[in-house]
């Protein structure tokens, strides 16, 4: 069952399983946000935000960096974005954080440095951002910009996934099924396989199917208790 597990840390061993600065925030942001004040993302000015951004308004700021990142409304510009971002991220926004880590981390807009992103996640991860806890328990996970610690990255992701993070779900589902960083358990595993497979991962609904295949009847239903309990405790949060 465990070679057989699918996730980030099985299949891919570099810090780009966050994904891109654009894609780990999801480049529908502004529309989702705009279309609820009853706007079209593509209307007016190129960049509306951009009076609020220079008077240092860190969500502006912020949003103007997304749409260089993502080439919303302007051409893409991953320098320009990476300097907005960080004059958001000073200002303590934790996206602006994460993103311009992740940028740092696969060296996109700026020179690459794993120690400064390491630095960045740790700040967004300390504040709460469950992002940031995932990306700086991959930073662990694979030795990038530090010392490898599993033990550090298992507790990152189940921070991480207690927040709802899929990704770190998964992945967490994936220590528990081989026993890194921690106790080995495949109920465990199926637990959390099982909560990121509610949030539409495939990955993690095949491991979840792996986990339960391994598992006795009794097993089975002592671990679909616990993940009754679980999904009760995270609709509670």
């Amino acid at each position: 069952m465990v070679r057989a597990l699918r996730g980030c840390i099985a299949l891919i061993g570099a810090l780009s399983v966050a994904g891109s600065a654009v894609a780990d925030i999801d480049v529908t942001y502004l529309e989702r946000k705009e279309a609820a004040a009853g706007k079209r993302s593509r209307s007016g000015p190129p960049i509306p935000e951009l009076a609020r951004a220079r008077q240092g308004d860190p969500e502006a700021q912020f949003r103007v960096a997304v749409r260089y990142d993502a080439g919303q409304g302007v051409k893409r510009d991953l320098t320009e974005a990476a300097r907005w971002y960080r004059l958001a991220a000073d200002q303590g926004h934790l996206d602006a954080q994460v993103n311009l880590g992740l940028m740092y981390s696969e060296g996109q807009g700026v020179a690459r440095d794993d120690a400064q992103a390491v630095r960045l996640f740790e700040s967004a991860a300390a504040s709460g951002s469950a992002r940031a806890q995932y990306s700086l328990a991959l930073m662990n996970y694979f030795g990038q910009g530090m010392a490898q610690n599993r033990t550090a990255a298992r507790a990152l992701y189940e921070k991480a996934a207690l927040q709802g993070h899929a990704n770190a779900m998964n992945n967490l589902g994936i220590m528990y099924g081989t026993g890194e960083g921690g106790e080995q358990s495949t109920a465990m595993a199926f637990v959390w396989f099982a909560l990121a497979a509610g949030q539409g991962d495939c990955n993690a609904a095949t491991n979840r199917d792996l986990a339960a295949d391994a598992l006795s009847e009794f097993e089975l239903a002592d671990a679909q208790s616990k993940l009754t309990e679980l999904e009760a405790e995270l609709a509670a949060r």
